[in-house]
């Protein structure tokens, strides 16, 4: 039995400045039996655009995978998502079923 292909926000930091804000995320993923994950995305926007977030541990086929971003202009309130991408190119669902 394996996990879905999923990923998780676990923490989020804005960091105020005088001329834009930037969102520091981190988090983690587990990937399902058949594929590693080989990316993670985030997004700011509901999902309409997507940006890459860097892998920070992978080990091994069992292991967790940790990950971080750093996203630029944001405002103070919203909403962040991440989604995780297999070797195989299959995305998290934005809803589990």
């Amino acid at each position: 039995m394996s996990l879905p292909l999923n990923s998780v926000v676990a923490e989020a930091i804005l960091r105020k400045g005088s001329d834009t804000n930037v969102l520091l995320l981190k988090g983690y993923a587990s990937h399902h039996i058949d594929a590693p994950i080989a990316a993670i995305e985030v997004s700011v926007d509901e999902g309409d655009n997507w940006q890459p977030a860097r892998i920070t541990y992978q080990e091994g086929r069992w292991s967790w995978t940790l990950w971080e971003a750093e996203i630029s202009d944001v405002g103070e309130h919203g909403t962040a998502y991440s989604r995780a991408v297999d070797e195989k190119g299959n995305k998290q669902e934005k809803e589990c079923k």
